[in-house]
C-alpha cells in the first residue's frame, strides 16, 4: 500500500538478490529478528 501511496512501482525498484517487497506484517517479522532497523 505505501508503494502505491507513493507513487513507486515495482520495476523502479534496485535490483539485488534476495530481494523481497511486504507489508506491515513482513517488516515487523523481519525487524523482529534484525540487530538493524529502518523504519520511514
Amino acid at each position: 500500500m505505501s508503494m502505491d501511496l507513493m507513487g513507486f512501482k515495482i520495476g523502479e525498484m534496485i535490483d539485488y538478490p534476495g530481494l523481497s517487497i511486504g507489508g506491515v506484517a513482513t517488516f515487523l517479522a523481519d525487524a523482529g529478528e534484525s540487530a538493524v532497523q529502518l523504519f520511514i
